[in-house]
């Protein structure tokens, strides 16, 4: 018996950390792994992964009794900025049933490369647990840049016709040194590019490696203007990085704001035409003056006639308010100047103004003279009768004098007068 104990005490601690590992819980058993579909063992064979890529962990279980509350996790660690995981949902097993849980890492690009780490592959409910660890061999890829930053002088929000001042800086995390890598900053909306060389950069390790002055890490410093005419507003700058001659490309786009210069709005474009009459106009009269629009525009424009300064001595009416004009058309306002009665006479004068859209399209000087008003028809007939009737009465007067005189120059005969 003594003997059978020490040969179980030396099996167990030959198998150490790999029977410690395989252990099972009562609810469920794992089968297998697979990383990238490549079957992964405990304690035996590692696989393979790349930085920057995605690791597809695939774990296969199965019940070995009733349980609803169970997730599967899985872990790397070893990495400096923190542990590398992910985990599934809650979900039931139940007892002889098979499972296969799907889940995902992502290697980061500034993983220690040519390492090997642990991958700890976890299921447990409230009750119990199993855990399995798996070995994992990183590496670099061959041919990979990455932009570690981009940095904007001035800003990101710039005015229209200043210089964008753009730093980028690209470090190798590949197997190869990589040559003449291309960096261009673009705003295609902007019609603006430019762009610059690095000559090269080295591996991470040949960096370590050597006492050159070579670097895996580099700065390229670009700038390109905006325009002076460009429009306020959002835009798109992109920044590639081109390399393994030309086989590969990196891209990132940033927003920026550009403050542009305030355009005023385009004046239509009209011609007009004043005439009609009113050089002398009678106080109690009226002027007529038409206002003729020819649109020079390619588009629709509506038009208005305002008329200002003829408060003193006349009323001013257009008709009509608006008028539509169609492009490589013409309308016609007509406006109506009634001269007030007590308008004190001599020269005046007032603005006619043609409006688009409240925007200005022609301001015109007109100039009338007010004259003494005429006497109404029926005025003349009065005093032209009161003239006649004026004569008459002095021609009835005069002859009654006339005949007056002639009678007080006859002789009298009735005093005997003696003829011999």
């Amino acid at each position: 018996m003594k003997k059978i104990i020490a040969g179980i005490f030396l099996l167990l601690t030959l198998l150490g950390p790999s029977f410690a590992l395989a252990q099972t819980s009562s609810d469920f058993i794992i089968n297998s792994v697979e990383v990238n579909d490549i079957p992964i063992t405990v304690g035996g064979n590692s696989v393979l992964v790349e930085r920057g890529q995605r690791a597809v962990i695939e774990v296969f279980l199965q019940g070995a009794g009733n349980s609803d509350d169970v997730r599967v996790e899985a872990r790397i660690g070893g990495y400096e900025f923190g542990t590398l995981r992910d985990e599934t949902d809650v979900f039931e097993v139940e007892s002889g049933v098979r499972y296969r849980k799907i889940l995902t890492i992502d290697i980061p690009n500034d993983i220690d490369a040519s390492d090997s780490y642990t991958l700890d592959i976890e299921v447990f409910d409230d009750d119990s647990r199993i855990e399995n660890q798996y070995t994992l061999r990183v590496q670099e890829v061959r041919h990979d840049l990455n932009i570690q930053d981009i940095f904007f002088r001035p800003s990101t929000s710039i005015e229209a016709g200043r210089p964008l001042f753009t730093t980028v800086r690209v470090e190798n995390l590949g197997q190869k040194k990589e040559e003449d890598i291309k960096i261009e900053v673009r705003i295609p909306q902007l019609g603006v590019a430019t762009r610059d060389y690095i000559d090269e950069l080295v591996t991470q390790l040949d960096e370590d490696d050597n006492n050159d002055e070579e670097s895996s890490a580099s700065s390229s410093e670009l700038f390109l203007r905006i325009p002076d005419n460009a429009p306020t507003g959002d835009y798109l700058a992109e920044v590639t990085v081109e390399y393994n001659r030309g086989h590969s490309l990196l891209r990132e786009v940033i927003p920026i704001h550009v403050v542009g210069i305030v355009q005023a709005p385009k004046a239509p474009e009209a011609l007009v035409s004043i005439s009609g009459s009113g050089d002398a106009v009678r106080a109690g009269e009226s002027a007529l003056y038409q206002v003729m629009i020819a649109n020079l525009d390619d588009v629709r424009r509506v038009y208005s006639v305002a008329v200002d300064g003829t408060a003193l001595f006349a009323d001013a009416t257009v008709e009509p308010q608006v008028v539509s004009v169609v492009p490589d058309s013409t309308g016609e306002v007509v406006v109506a100047l009634a001269v007030k009665k007590d308008a004190q006479e001599g020269q005046k004068s007032f603005v006619i103004k043609v409006l688009s859209d409240d925007t200005l399209v022609k301001e015109e000087s007109v100039r009338l003279t007010v004259e003494r008003s005429a006497l109404s028809k029926e005025v003349v007939g009065v005093i032209i009768g009161l003239i006649v009737i004026l004569a008459i009465v002095i021609g009835v007067v005069s002859w009654r004098r006339s005949q007056e005189g002639e009678e007080d120059s006859e002789p009298d005969l009735s005093e005997g007068q003696a003829y011999y």
